[in-house]
């Protein structure tokens, strides 16, 4: 393309240099391009939804997300203990409560524990190799105090 042409920013038509307006899709020539909006948490990773698609773990390198029902509870990986199992099948344990977002039904007892641990068996822990790969990569405490 000769100096006397410049491309379109937006689809990319020479036009010649006075021009102003795209000849083919009307677009200023100097306005600035349209960016695609980013990830709503600026945050990319790993989402695991249990099997009904009501609870879901967000994996992301600066954090753990769960979400269910009525409680969102977001921790860094440093504040993970371990992983603990149970009659009802393993949780990841909290050293110190998190929780973002509580809106449980009025009568619903709340205790201490409900925000120290993060159920794993509605994710199929014992069996996703990819969660237990993530836990290990973020939070490599939990490969010690298992």
């Amino acid at each position: 393309m000769s100096s006397a042409y410049r491309p379109c920013p937006h689809c990319g038509l020479p036009n010649i240099r006075e021009r102003h307006i795209c000849k083919r899709c009307r677009s200023y020539m100097d306005a600035p391009v349209a960016r695609p909006p980013g990830a709503a948490t600026e945050q990319t990773g790993h989402l695991y939804r249990d099997a009904s698609g009501r609870a879901v773990l967000f994996v992301v390198p600066a954090f753990l997300e769960y979400t269910a029902p009525g409680l969102t509870i977001r921790t860094e990986w440093n504040n993970l203990l371990r992983i603990e199992q149970t009659n009802h099948g393993p949780f990841l344990e909290l050293a110190n409560p998190a929780a973002l977002n509580v809106t449980l039904e009025r009568n619903t007892p709340v205790d201490d524990q409900l925000f120290r641990t993060i159920p794993l068996a509605p994710f199929g822990y014992q069996t996703n190799t990819d969660l237990h790969a993530d836990l290990l990569r973020f939070a490599p405490q939990l490969r010690r105090r298992r």
